[in-house]
């Protein structure tokens, strides 16, 4: 039997191989500091989401999101007594392999979470992120009195799989591993007696994680039981073998499984609810009581993503569950992959769209189309639609060419052919939220370290919101961007506009402050301003050093929507910067405001903007007076 118990890291110590060795560690660790210590804010940090959640109350909606079929074991022969279906609101698996034997073969009711076009092979099964939860209620009835539930982690086919059984017969839980048709069975946990007729909750959260002590990914499950309310049993299993490819790039699915080995069985399964830990990247306000449209499940209040692998997943969460209309409904995400967007002040240049459609039949469908408006090919709703307020589709990033580290999202809904919400833009005729989100599949840092300079906190007019009392502002940079941070005594709102407030960056490119707009004590060549709800825009100035004028240069990225969070972290291509370039040395201002009123002002900070390389340079160069220190050894001499 495996230890089932946590793993403890090993923490590798570093042995006394010599001062210049200790040294050399050190500078290393100095230079690699930048890239070790990056900001962490509050919007950065991925929440758990609904992805799919199924009562089985609804026959037809289930159907659309799970598989019936039937499993052969051990090279057996399908018989016709044997599957699963929907009875009363529960997902029932039934079968009988009384008499069978090794040789003939053991039948599995299966239900798979299905993808898009279903076929009998592993293209059916839908793809899960690399990290979620899964959230289960199963029963044995007393009669017939037996049946085991299993819950299939990673699922990729019959002969490729992970299993986490609850063995009711035995009181257990059994993690199995299945690869080209090869079984295993890697832990038993024994739990006690086990009761027929009684409801139990099976939690698994299915883990993809780093183990520094085999320096590889390995699957890790957490599971608990409960009956009822109360735990009684959690585990820890983590799959320590390496050189199997037991990976989620090679499973696409979950899947659930209910059987006895020698027996008539019968197995209950309710409640499913799967979450995922996604990004929020946009909110806006509810727009229901004003929406001209009636229906609010077309008014979208929140957008999450994530990125597992090569697929991600987008989810739109509306203000009310989704019902069947007299006409056709869509959801509709579009995406700029190649983000030229950000060069006009006010456009958008989508190169492909997402539509999700359901019909009044209750039927539903995605597709992606390209600009031209040309089929490239069905999606997957992985979860949602009628009787739940959102949306979860399944896009193949390798259908999306020049797909970059990041990207672009707009979405929108429509009622038949009338335009409703517009998500992050206002379409109901207001003016309180965004034009487009900003996502990072890959978020960048900076080569640099930070350099900060704080503002004194509380020295805003009580009237004001504390996210307009500027704490600090902060600078870094790499080859080829300049990065800008700006953090605040609160929490900035995901949307509202300039009457709710703004942030402002002033730039002295040249670190000449007799040119450029006059703030601070520095002559201001650029300008970047964030309004709440929108993506920061670079603005040049062109007055006179005291009017206001300013021409714009493009749209800027966010690292992370600051809404929800109490920072604006700005990263700027050092190419958009180029009369005046930027010298080595810049100087900062930071500001806030509100409508026309200034509510916060800093003081300067001078912030470097060299290459990289000099930086190299001078970490190389402190390496080598490291080295010649602990080599000859060093004495300070009293003058």
């Amino acid at each position: 039997m495996s230890d089932l118990r946590p793993r403890h890291r090993r923490v590798k110590r570093l042995s006394a191989k010599g001062t210049a060795s200790i040294a050399v560690i050190t500078v290393l660790l100095i230079i690699m500091a930048p890239q070790l210590a990056l900001k962490t804010q509050a919007s950065e940090t991925p929440v758990s989401t609904e992805v799919l959640t199924l009562s089985f109350d609804n026959v037809s909606e289930t159907l659309k999101h799970l598989d019936n079929t039937s499993e052969v074991y051990d090279g057996g022969t399908i018989s016709g007594d044997v599957g699963a279906s929907v009875l009363n609101g529960y997902l029932v698996f039934y079968g009988n392999n009384t008499g069978a034997t090794s040789s003939t073969g053991y039948d599995e009711p299966i239900v798979v979470v299905k993808g898009y076009n279903e076929t009998n092979g592993a293209s059916s099964y839908a793809i899960m992120p690399y990290n979620y939860t899964v959230e289960v209620e199963f029963m044995t009835p007393s009669d017939p009195g037996h049946g085991n539930f299993f819950i299939l982690p990673r699922y990729h086919d019959v002969d490729n799989k992970y299993e986490i059984a609850v063995d009711m017969d035995y009181g257990n839980i059994v993690f199995n591993r299945v690869r080209n048709g090869t079984w295993e069975e890697l832990a038993v946990v024994q739990v006690g007696t086990l009761d027929k007729d009684v409801w139990y909750r099976l939690h698994v959260d299915v883990l993809w994680e780093y183990d520094p002590e085999y320096n590889a990914y390995v699957n890790h499950f957490h599971v608990e039981l409960y009956n009822g309310s109360t735990l009684i049993k959690e585990v820890d299993f983590e799959d320590n073998d390496t050189t199997l490819e037991l990976d989620p790039d090679h499973y696409y699915g979950l899947a659930f499984l209910g059987f006895t080995i020698d027996s008539e069985f019968r197995v209950y399964m309710d409640n499913l609810s799967i979450e995922a830990n996604m990004l929020q990247l946009g909110e806006e306000p509810s727009e229901s009581s004003v929406s001209p449209w009636g229906g609010s499940d077309l008014d979208v209040e929140s957008f999450y993503a994530e990125s597992s692998g090569s697929i991600m997943f987008l989810k739109l969460q509306l203000a009310s569950a989704i019902g069947a209309g007299s006409q056709t409904e869509y959801w509709i995400i579009q995406l700029d992959v190649d983000k030229d967007s950000r060069a006009s002040e006010s456009g958008w240049q989508p190169d492909y769209s997402i539509i999700a459609q359901l019909a009044s039949d209750g039927s539903a469908q995605a597709n992606l189309f390209d600009s031209a408006g040309n089929w490239l090919g069905g999606l997957h709703i992985l979860g949602g639609g009628i009787g739940y307020d959102y949306l979860v589709v399944e896009v193949n990033e390798t259908l999306l060419s020049g797909l970059g580290n990041s990207l672009y999202l707009y979405a929108y809904t429509q009622n038949g052919t009338s335009v409703c919400d517009g998500f992050p833009r206002d379409d109901t005729g207001g003016s309180s939220v965004g034009d487009y989100l900003i996502w990072y599949l890959t978020r960048p840092s900076p080569a640099s370290s930070w350099t900060t300079e704080t503002d004194p906190p509380g020295d805003i007019g009580s009237e004001y919101p504390q996210y307009l009392d500027i704490v600090d502002i902060g600078s870094a940079f790499d080859t080829e961007n300049l990065y800008l941070a700006v953090n605040v005594s609160g929490q900035l709102p995901w949307y509202g506009g300039s009457a709710s407030g703004l942030l402002r960056i002033y730039v002295d490119a040249d670190d000449n402050s007799s040119t450029g707009y006059q703030v601070g004590g520095i002559g201001a060549d650029y300008m970047v301003e964030y309004v709440i709800g929108f993506s920061p825009r670079l603005w040049k100035y062109s007055g006179n050093g005291t009017s206001w004028n300013w021409t714009f240069v493009a749209r800027e990225d966010y690292l992370y929507n600051p809404g929800g969070s109490t920072a604006l972290e700005v990263l700027l291509p050092k190419g958009d910067f180029e009369d005046p370039p930027l010298s080595d040395n810049v100087q900062l201002v930071a500001q806030t405001g509100q409508d026309s009123s200034i509510v916060d002002t800093t003081e300067a900070l001078p912030a470097p903007v060299p290459e990289p390389w000099f930086a190299v340079a001078g970490a190389l160069a402190l390496l080598a007076l490291a080295a010649l220190r602990a080599r000859r050894g060093w004495r300070r001499t009293a003058f």
